[in-house]
């Protein structure tokens, strides 16, 4: 039996299907439309709203940046030798995203075998490559060693950039001088810190084009930043003199263990510091392994109550102002002198000395008759024109100005504890070239640590041309009348006769200043033990300052037992060491 559709129907049924057929269409034109608005929209914010992020993106995916380190200038002693250099080192880095993520425990662990670095933390910071970094540092300035065992592994992504590292071609010396850096090479301390900017220079720049396997491509966006290398300083420093000096700071450690030792020897006419050094001291390669006091550089930053090796520069003005002569005499009161009440002592008891055995037994009671004779103001004038109280402007940072009580706050107390050394605080540096100025027939001139600082190119940014016409402190005469026979007394006849070694004929003075109690007044069992000595007496070449903080070894702490030794022995050797002429050879002394 057969079927016919009704007309009817068929026309419906057609009717319903274009009508789902123009709904399909219009459908998918929307979706089309939909889409290329989207993509419009995309394209605009690729275009114009993100565009420089995505410029970058790819111009860091084409490009190749490779800094080229400047090597840091390096310190030389006065006869250009190195002490302290920048030479070349290996840092090794990861390349995050060249590592795939399965392979970071395996590169982690190599590594830290290797190297010695915390796998945990390395594989951490590995696994955080997609934060869009481009390198992670493993280990910086490694040796010569671990970068052999790291290139050794061919691990991809593992690579190594040439930075520079600090050395000591000399072994360690004069640390509290040159200073240190960080990891970074910027100066943290000493010269390093305020010659940074002259010992940095600029790094250079290396910018290529690459392929998609990030290998270079030499191309017309090739650019190259020449690389401008720090200046070099060279130091008024004698790395011999500064190693006698450093070979005395441990012994005088090992004998007495005191708080601290500071010495200084100068050149005295041009006020050239030949040799600085501290102990307790520190390696500018660990810097962060010692106890920040072993840092300080006390030479420039501490200040002590001087004692008796104050007592040249008072006698100074005294005879500079024709007050008196060597050979007067004054009556010491036989070791006891009472200043309205107060009690003033020697340590041995005197009877009548000359102006010049004064000096050399170093008599408080003889001092403090001088201290009244002169008056308040002809002794204030005296010290600071010693330059006592302000800074000697060596150079060397963190260099205070010490203590001198205001001149309208002096009473006749500090008229008779002055001159004796009391009531005024001065640094090593400040009392060095003070004494300096008595050797250097009366002329006061500035010390200097820096001697020239030139750039690679070999232009001369600094030099020291000498200290010029200096500033006359006391006469020429009395000066040399100081010098020979008062403080050539002290180690021939006086409480300096330790430093009396040697063939060369010396001239000092010793000092031993109680210090101040927590409670008030002062302590009787610490001291600050010093000697300043200089020679040859005819004609001085060098002066230097031996400064033992708190003796706490041994049956003494005077000046005369503990320092004096130490400095009349720097003074010999480093004369010898300049073939100073032994102009009269000082009869029994050996060294």
């Amino acid at each position: 039996m057969s079927w016919d559709r009704h007309p009817e129907r068929e026309r419906n049924d057609r009717t319903h299907l274009d009508k789902w057929h123009h709904f399909r269409g219009a459908f998918l034109l929307c979706v089309l439309l939909l889409g290329f608005v989207a993509l419009a929209i995309r394209l605009v914010f690729l275009q114009i709203v993100d565009h420089e992020y995505y410029a970058k993106l790819a111009e860091d995916q084409q490009i190749m940046q490779e800094p080229i380190k400047a090597r840091r200038g390096g310190f030389f002693d006065r006869m250009g030798r190195p002490l302290c250099v920048s030479v070349p080192a290996r840092s090794v880095f990861v390349a995050p995203a060249e590592i795939e993520t399965e392979e970071v425990p395996k590169v982690s662990q190599a590594l830290s075998r290797v190297l010695s670095v915390d796998e945990e933390e390395l594989r951490n910071s590995m696994l955080g490559r997609y934060d869009g970094k481009q390198f992670k540092w493993v280990k910086r300035r490694v040796s010569d060693y671990e970068a052999a065992a790291v290139a050794a592994l061919r691990l991809k992504g593992v690579k190594f950039r040439t930075e520079y590292r600090r050395t000591f071609p000399q072994g360690v010396l004069a640390p509290h001088v040159i200073g240190h850096v960080n990891v970074d090479q910027e100066g943290q301390e000493g010269l390093e810190r305020t010659l940074d900017k002259e010992l940095a220079g600029k790094d250079g720049l290396e910018t290529l084009e690459c392929d998609g396997s990030r290998q270079p491509l030499l191309t017309e966006r090739a650019k190259f930043e020449p690389v401008v290398h720090g200046s070099d300083v060279q130091l008024t420093i004698d790395a011999e003199i500064q190693r006698i000096v450093e070979d005395e700071l441990s012994k005088a450690m090992e004998e007495w263990n005191p708080l601290s030792v500071t010495i200084i020897v100068m050149e005295v006419k041009t006020g050239r510091i030949l040799a600085l050094g501290n102990a307790p001291t520190f390696s500018p390669l660990r810097p962060a392994n010692c106890d920040p006091k072993d840092r300080l550089n006390r030479a420039v930053s501490a200040c002590y109550e001087p004692g008796s090796i104050f007592k040249p520069f008072v006698m100074a003005g005294f005879l500079d102002a024709k007050l008196g002569q060597l050979d007067d005499t004054i009556f010491c009161e036989n070791g006891l002198f009472r200043v309205r009440g107060r009690r003033l002592h020697d340590h041995h008891p005197y009877g009548w000395l000359t102006v010049s055995e004064v000096i050399e037994k170093s008599s408080n009671v003889g001092m403090a008759k001088i201290g009244l004779q002169m008056g308040a103001g002809r002794l204030f004038g005296t010290i600071t024109a010693f330059g006592f109280g302000e800074s000697t402007e060596s150079g060397l940072p963190g260099e205070i100005g010490g203590i001198v009580t205001p001149f309208n706050k002096w009473n006749v107390y500090t008229v008779t504890s002055v001159p004796m050394g009391q009531e005024i605080a001065a640094t090593p540096m400040q009392i060095i070239t003070a004494f300096n100025a008595i050797a250097n027939d009366g002329v006061l001139v500035k010390p200097q640590v820096v001697q020239t600082i030139t750039e690679p190119d070999g232009e001369v940014l600094y030099k020291f041309e000498g200290p010029g016409a200096g500033r006359r402190v006391i006469r020429s005469e009395t000066a040399r009348h100081l010098i020979d026979p008062a403080l050539v007394g002290v180690l021939l006849r006086g409480t300096g006769k330790a430093a009396n070694v040697g063939v060369y004929p010396k001239f000092g003075k010793t000092g031993t200043a109680q210090k101040v109690a927590a409670t008030g007044g002062f302590a009787h069992s610490r001291f600050v033990s010093s000697f300043l000595c200089g020679g040859p007496v005819d004609d001085p070449r060098v002066t230097a300052l031996v400064l033992i903080d708190e003796p706490r070894r041994g049956q003494s702490y005077y000046g005369g037992t503990v320092a004096a030794p130490a400095a009349g022995r720097i003074v010999e050797k480093t004369l010898k060491y300049l073939r100073a002429p032994a102009m009269t050879v000082v009869q029994g002394a050996d060294l």
